[in-house]
């Protein structure tokens, strides 16, 4: 399956780790390594229009991987 790949990074330095771009929509993911909170840039989510940011731990990285 064909997607775009790209990250996302502000000059603040906030990011987003790993993005999907497919048919025009955008999945977007943040790697951690814990399973602490995490808050995704409202810049970002605003900007591209992106609801969510999926977080990929230790505990999901298989699901996500497979």
């Amino acid at each position: 399956i064909y997607c775009n790949i790209y990250f996302w990074r502000n000059h603040a330095g906030k990011e987003v780790d790993y993005l999907e771009e497919r048919d025009g929509k955008i999945s977007a993911f943040e790697f951690k390594w814990g399973s602490g909170k995490y808050r995704p840039p409202e810049d970002f989510m605003r900007v591209y229009g992106v609801s969510e940011v999926e977080v990929i731990n230790r505990e999901n990285l298989l699901e996500f991987i497979f």
